[in-house]
């Protein structure tokens, strides 16, 4: 099931279809170069209420938990199952 790449902390219709497990692609810029990677939805949040991401990007190189739906350009959102 493809869903929103919106993000809008202050709008809990679009925050509510973000849910742990719920796996999402970014475009990152690495040097002078676009890289996609992937994450999943995380079941902590930040204190704006925005769910943090697990990945294993570079940087930081290593699995964490990172604040990255409102920083990063998000290129997709899905959910499996649908």
């Amino acid at each position: 099931e493809t869903l929103t790449t919106e993000i809008d902390p202050n709008n809990s219709k679009i925050m509510s279809q973000w849910i742990p497990g719920d796996i999402i692609f970014f475009e990152l810029e690495i040097g002078d170069e676009l890289s996609d990677t992937v994450g999943i939805i995380s079941d902590k949040f930040t204190e704006k209420g925005v769910p943090y991401v697990i990945t294993s990007a570079d940087p930081p190189g290593y699995v964490a938990e990172l604040d990255w739906l409102m920083e990063k350009t998000i290129s997709g959102h899905y959910r499996y199952p649908p």
